[in-house]
């Protein structure tokens, strides 16, 4: 039914002011506006996601580094009680400098969680941090030192560093962050113990791909990064491109390996895929965030390189970072 409004009720209506500000109009970019937003805190999240994953992991280096040390001097006070020599066969000197270096790997892992730190802060402030010449085998050498006597006598590690390694762009923090990460989850996945070994070397990195590959070849063959495919969901790739030693007349694109493989349980091909997504994690709930490799291929490929994994369930896994070598100067 239709309403009629008489001439009488209609001038008692309050005529639109002339100067009445107009409603605003949506913004045409506000959808992009809440997107940008969305994506920041999403990154802001891994970040800080990241961030208590690694530190979490340095806090139990160093609880473990303080038990020793608690040991050690409990050791010593147990010794002077009894009138004897606090001392380590004989050597009091040698006892003291365990401790000593005990105590340099609880300062170091300090540093780290500091720097860890100042990565959120950097990112609060929206300052990136300066790409520097680095060694892997450096890099590698002060992983080492940090985790191996944390990791017990369970776990054998064995270092392999080639000679004249190509110095290669990165954030030194970064770099050791991601070795930290991969050899504390391949400690994780040798819980009754094994073998973990380290190694770098120079290597040409052509276009084209491996026959071993283009073969099909197993993604746990032994034969090394020439099979591993690129980390990622696995769909749709290419063959991963040969590796091989680097030689002074080879053709290719100059890269350096670090590779780190243990004689652990080993991935299923579906969680190998996966490795890298965050939070994809086969430790329960309490064990892990599911963020390490996360972390190592943001490292990565913040620095030009990219992640290869081979793996086979009961036979172990190999983690490979490729980053391309710098540029000699002049």
């Amino acid at each position: 039914m239709a309403v009629r409004t008489s001439p009488s009720e209609a001038s008692d209506a309050p005529a639109p002011r002339a100067d009445a500000p107009e409603a605003p109009a949506p913004r045409a970019d506000a959808p992009d506006s809440l997107e940008q937003a969305r994506t920041s805190l999403e990154a802001l999240g891994r970040l800080a996601g990241s961030v208590a994953h690694d530190v979490n992991n340095l806090l139990s280096v160093i609880t473990n580094y303080a038990e020793f040390v608690a040991a050690a001097i409990d050791e010593a006070a147990a010794r002077s009680a009894a009138g004897g020599q606090a001392d380590c066969d004989g050597d009091p000197a040698a006892a003291w400098e365990a401790v000593r270096r005990d105590i340099a790997q609880i300062r170091r892992a300090g540093e780290l969680a500091t720097e860890l730190n100042a990565q959120l802060l950097a990112y609060a402030r929206q300052r990136s941090s300066q790409l520097t010449l680095v060694s892997l085998n450096d890099v590698a050498r002060r992983a080492v030192a940090l985790l191996d006597r944390a990791f017990g006598d369970a776990i054998e590690i064995r270092v392999q560093l080639a000679d004249d390694l190509w110095p290669v762009l990165a954030i030194p923090i970064r770099l050791e962050q991601a070795v930290v990460n991969l050899m504390t989850n391949a400690r994780d996945a040798m819980p009754n113990g094994g073998m973990l070994t380290l190694a770098t070397r120079n290597v040409m990195l052509p276009g084209g791909p491996c026959p071993a590959a283009a073969a099909g070849a197993s993604p746990g063959a032994a034969a090394g990064p020439a099979e591993a495919a690129p980390a990622g969901n696995g769909q749709g790739r290419s063959a991963a491109p040969c590796l091989s030693e680097a030689t002074g007349s080879a053709a290719g694109r100059r890269s350096v390996l670090l590779r780190v493989t243990d004689t652990g349980t080993g991935m299923a091909p579906w969680l190998r895929a996966r490795a890298v997504e965050p939070y994809v994690t086969t430790k329960a709930a309490s064990g892990g965030t599911g963020l390490g490799l996360t972390v190592v291929r943001d490292v990565v490929t913040e620095a030009g390189g990219e992640v290869r994994i081979s793996s086979q369930v009961a036979a172990g896994t190999t983690v490979s970072i490729l980053l391309p070598a710098a540029e000699p100067a002049g």
